[in-house]
């Protein structure tokens, strides 16, 4: 398709997506780079290429691309839970949660904005709330082995052993059938 329409910017970007899978980034970057400028209001594009800067760990261009993409699109529910997780990753932990709130709030049913907002009570120590946030996570990804593990986390704290083994026995569980299924996606 690029071939034939050298600009076609979806091409060009779903290419750039294809690199970032792949874990070559740089290139990941030129072709996201390409489809910005030939759209430079597509938020989409310019959210991909902010979490490409999150795999590379380059969180201040990450942060740009994300503010920028929600400045385009406040209702962007993937990109405010992204920038969620860089400012949970630079220990911005109230900025975190307000992110998390906000994509819960435009997506209730997204599992993952819930379990990283359990991730920051936790981490707070607001273990019934984060306890709150696993529960509903796992209601939605019921074979969530990362819901588990994180819902067994606050079970601990909270002193409730028996339920803590329990989702650390099932997570476990879950956790080797994902491996079974597809060892390719649990290479270093």
């Amino acid at each position: 398709a690029i071939e034939l329409d050298p600009k076609d910017q979806w091409a060009i970007a779903n290419r750039g997506l294809t690199y970032q899978s792949m874990e070559r980034y740089e290139e990941a970057l030129q072709d996201l780079n390409q489809a910005i400028e030939l759209d430079p209001k597509y938020s989409l594009n310019i959210a991909s290429r902010g979490a490409t800067y999150v795999l590379m760990e380059r969180y201040e261009e990450a942060l740009q691309d994300l503010n920028q993409a929600i400045a385009l699109d406040s209702k962007f529910s993937l990109a405010i839970a992204l920038r969620g997780h860089v400012y949970k990753t630079l220990r911005q932990y109230d900025k975190a949660l307000q992110d998390f709130n906000q994509a819960v709030g435009i997506d209730p049913k997204d599992e993952l904005p819930i379990r990283k907002r359990g991730e920051i009570y936790l981490m707070l120590g607001c273990y019934h709330e984060a306890l709150f946030d696993f529960n509903q996570a796992i209601q939605l990804e019921p074979e969530s082995d990362w819901d588990l593990y994180f819902r067994a986390l606050a079970y601990k704290v909270l002193n409730q052993l028996d339920n803590a083994k329990a989702d650390l026995e099932q997570a476990i569980q879950l956790a080797q059938k994902d491996y079974n299924e597809k060892p390719e996606d649990h290479q270093n």
